[in-house]
């Protein structure tokens, strides 16, 4: 409940009329500034100790780096405060994100055909449970829109242009939902 707390006011109204339908858990709400940082960090190393986000020759991508977002130079949703941005899970939360990971991974990479299935149908039913969540919270939301109980509109990081379209995407963020004014 924290999380939802450190949202705007639009967010929280959304988040307490979707629990009373889909049982979620509200996982990030506003990250400050260093956090973000370090989440920069992952997946890049130093190339000198004069690191700058924009000048990519201080810096190398060494693995999977998760958001092109710092939280210095280039604020996200989520770094301000209140909170534009939720990360949410549907509830129970029967994976974590090493193993959603590597299940792609293994899909992507396994000669395997038994363990391609098996990595497939696990992660097809994580998934599922994601996006089924996404509907609650975007009917939900639209709802709350049209009766103008809120005054922004949801967009999810499965679908970032807002086209219903989650096959257009260059990168999933299925866990994150962010406010906007239309």
């Amino acid at each position: 409940m924290t999380e939802v707390m450190s949202c705007i006011r639009d967010m929280q109204t959304v988040c307490h009329e979707v629990i009373k339908i889909f049982d979620y858990s509200a996982l990030e709400g506003h990250r400050p500034p260093s956090e973000q940082w370090e989440y920069w960090l992952k997946g890049r190393s130093l190339k000198n100790k004069n690191l700058d986000p924009d000048d990519p020759d201080s810096y190398e991508i060494t693995g999977n780096y998760i958001t092109k977002i710092d939280g210095v130079k280039i604020k996200g949703k989520h770094n301000y405060s209140p909170s534009l941005a939720l990360d949410v899970a549907p509830y129970p939360i029967d994976f974590d994100s090493d193993e959603l990971y590597e299940l792609q991974k293994l899909v992507r990479e396994s000669k395997n055909h038994k363990h391609i299935m098996k990595a497939s149908d696990r992660l097809s039913k994580v998934r599922g449970r994601f996006y089924m969540m996404i509907g609650v919270f975007y009917a939900v939301s639209e709802q709350l829109y049209r009766e103008r109980k809120i005054t922004h509109k949801l967009r999810f990081g499965a679908d970032w242009d807002g086209d219903h379209d989650f096959q257009d995407q260059n990168f999933d963020d299925l866990p994150h939902i962010e406010l906007y004014k239309p």
